[in-house]
């Protein structure tokens, strides 16, 4: 970090940016760049020269694929080599369309005062993201230890996994399974260990239909609420009014109903409405999707 000590905040961050994805992707891209940042490509360029001037044993650039790559010799310097750090900069482009605002590399020290609850931390082993990661990319499968719930014991099973995605708390990744012969989802920290499997997938990204085709979800305020209850909750979840009254509409990938039910208590039917707040309109269009086994066990 100290060779960056006298770098100004915000080319810090690119430079956080660039080194974290050569950690994890193995390849960087100067459009990548300037286009999650919101900078000019010249500027950009000029941040590889500044990193490679500090850091000269850390990247290289192919120039047939006009991509950097991390060499043989690279150590991180600014990035911790935390797999935490990379899917929390997956978050913060999934939630706000752009990496323009990366909390998880380094707060800047004039921002407001903060605080968050605290969370139970799952694990990801560091090889596993990699490994993942690589597979995606390539589309290759993987041979994989996982600790499921159905078994309660490390089992070996086939993946050939195309997506990763985040649900409440824990990553998952979504991936055709050898096992059911079908796509499922697996949390990332029940992982025990990854390995290379060349084999042809039985099946495509293209073919994971629940993946690629999404249907509508409508949130409304729970009937039990007076209504007064019901505008507040309309505002919490900012809410506007339609013919049917106050209602939360968005189009879901169709395998993440179940997680975005259980989320929020949508899955159940419990006789405390102050507790649940809202429900689903159009609940019998969702039941397939929603009252099912939704992780990979």
């Amino acid at each position: 970090m100290e060779v960056f000590a006298d770098v100004a905040f915000a080319q810090r961050q690119r430079l956080h940016f660039i080194e974290t994805l050569a950690l994890w992707d193995g390849t960087v891209q100067r459009e990548r760049v300037s286009a999650s940042f919101g900078v000019a490509p010249t500027q950009v360029t000029r941040d590889f020269t500044t990193y490679r001037d500090r850091c000269p044993d850390n990247l290289t650039y192919n120039n047939r694929l006009k991509i950097y790559q991390p060499t043989a010799q690279f150590q991180p310097v600014l990035a911790t080599g935390d797999p935490e750090e990379y899917l929390a900069l997956l978050k913060a482009g999934i939630q706000a369309k752009t990496v323009k605002q990366l909390p998880s590399l380094g707060l800047h020290p004039d921002l407001a005062r903060h605080a968050s609850l605290p969370a139970p931390r799952a694990r990801v082993l560091p090889e596993v993201l990699r490994q993942l990661l690589f597979a995606i990319q390539r589309a290759h499968g993987l041979e994989v230890v996982y600790l499921s719930m159905e078994t309660a014991k490390p089992t070996p099973r086939i993946l050939w996994p195309h997506a990763l995605f985040f649900s409440s708390e824990w990553w998952y990744v979504r991936a055709y399974d050898s096992k059911h012969m079908a796509f499922r989802d697996f949390a990332l920290h029940r992982f025990d260990e990854t390995r290379a499997h060349h084999a042809i997938s039985p099946a495509t990204a293209d073919d994971d239909k629940e993946w690629n085709s999404t249907v509508e979800v409508i949130v409304v305020p729970d009937a039990r609420l007076t209504a007064a209850q019901q505008s507040l909750v309309a505002r919490d979840f900012g809410m506007t009014r339609d013919a049917q009254g106050w209602a939360w509409k968005a189009q879901i990938k169709k395998c993440l109903v179940g997680y975005f039910a259980a989320q929020y208590w949508l899955d159940v039917q419990l006789n405390r409405p102050r507790r649940t707040r809202v429900s689903l309109r159009n609940r019998s269009d969702l039941e397939r999707y929603v009252f099912r086994a939704g992780a990979g066990d």
